[in-house]
C-alpha cells in the first residue's frame, strides 16, 4: 500500500470519527497495539534508511549521489504523506479523552505523534540542508509538504473542537478560526462529511501525478490501515465495508442482537487499489489553495 492511501484514509477516519463522537461510542481496542507496533517498525525503517543515506553521500561521485537521492525521495514522500493520519488519530484520541469516552488510545497516539514529528524533522532537514539534493526534488517535496499541511489543518477543523490544538495543527490559529466558523454545522454531519470527502479528492488531484509510486514500507502501511479500520466500531460499516449513515449506526448500536463480528480487512480494499488505473470525477472542490 502506498502512503497516499494513508493520507486519503485520514479523511475516511475523520468522517467515521465524527459519527463516533456524535453517538458517544468508543474505539475498539483490538487494533491499538498492532497499530502502534506497525508505526514503530516503519519509523525505525525510516531512521535506518536516512542514516544509511547520509553515510552513502560521502561518496564524491556525482552520479552516485544522484542515485542515492533518487532512491530516498519515495521515503521522504512517505514520511510527509503519513502525517495527516497520525495527527488525526492523535487529535481524535484527545477528543475522546476530553469527553471522557476513552483514555486507552491517547498514550499510544501521543507516542506515534512524537515519532512522526521526529521523522518529519529529519525529512525537512534533508530538504533544506541535504548535500547535493537536486533542486527540483527539493521544490517538489516542499510543495507536497505545504499541500499536506493545508489538508491536515482542514481535516482537524472538521473534527470536534478541543481546548488545546497546538500539538496537532500546523496553524492552530487558522484551525481554531475555521472550527468557530463551522460551529453552526455541529449537528449537520452530512455537510461535514461532504467537506471531508472533498478534501480527500482535492488532495488526490493535487498530488497523484507528482509523487513517486515506489513504496518504501508498503506492507507496514497496509498493516497500519487495517489497524486503523479495526479501531472503528463495526456498526459504522455495512458488510461490504461502506460507511453507514449516523442514523443507521445508532439503530444498530441500540440493537442487542447486532454482532460487530466480520472481516474488517475487507474495508481496507477500498484503499489498496491500483491508483494508476483509477479515474476520478469531482464536480465540486473546496476553495483552491493547493500549490
Amino acid at each position: 500500500m502506498h502512503a497516499i492511501d494513508l493520507a486519503e484514509l485520514a479523511s475516511t477516519f475523520v468522517t467515521s470519527a465524527n459519527s463516533i463522537t456524535l453517538v458517544k461510542a468508543s474505539f475498539r481496542t483490538n487494533g491499538m497495539n498492532s497499530l502502534w507496533l506497525a508505526h514503530r517498525f516503519r519509523f525505525e525503517n525510516w531512521m535506518d534508511r536516512i542514516s544509511t543515506h547520509r553515510a552513502e553521500l560521502q561518496n564524491p561521485s556525482a552520479s552516485s549521489r544522484r542515485r542515492q537521492w533518487n532512491s530516498l525521495i519515495p521515503l521522504l514522500e512517505e514520511i510527509l504523506l503519513a502525517e495527516p493520519l497520525v495527527r488525526c488519530l492523535a487529535y481524535q484520541a484527545s477528543v475522546h479523552e476530553h469527553l471522557g469516552l476513552d483514555e486507552e488510545l491517547i498514550p499510544l497516539c501521543t507516542s506515534m505523534l512524537t515519532t512522526q514529528r521526529e521523522a518529519r524533522h529529519r525529512c525537512l532537514h534533508l530538504i533544506v540542508f541535504g548535500q547535493a539534493m537536486p533542486v527540483e526534488s527539493a521544490v517538489h517535496l516542499n510543495r507536497l509538504r505545504r499541500n499536506l499541511e493545508y489538508y491536515t489543518d482542514h481535516l482537524l477543523a472538521l473534527m470536534q473542537p478541543i481546548p488545546r490544538i497546538d500539538n496537532f495543527a500546523f496553524d492552530s490559529i487558522c484551525v481554531d478560526q475555521m472550527q468557530t466558523e463551522l460551529g453552526a454545522l455541529s449537528n449537520n454531519l452530512a455537510h461535514r462529511n461532504l467537506l471531508t470527502n472533498l478534501l480527500g479528492e482535492s488532495l488526490w488531484l493535487a498530488t497523484h501525478t507528482q509523487i513517486d509510486w515506489r513504496s518504501s514500507n508498503g506492507k507496514l502501511n497496509h498493516e497500519i490501515a487495517c489497524s486503523v479500520m479495526d479501531l472503528l466500531p463495526g456498526a459504522m460499516f455495512d458488510h461490504l465495508g461502506v460507511p453507514r449513515t449516523t442514523r443507521r449506526a445508532l439503530q444498530l448500536e441500540a440493537d442487542p442482537e447486532y454482532s460487530a463480528a466480520g472481516n474488517v480487512h475487507a474495508k481496507v480494499f477500498f484503499f489498496s487499489h491500483d491508483k494508476t488505473n483509477y479515474q476520478r470525477n469531482v464536480s465540486q472542490s473546496l476553495p483552491k489553495r493547493w500549490s
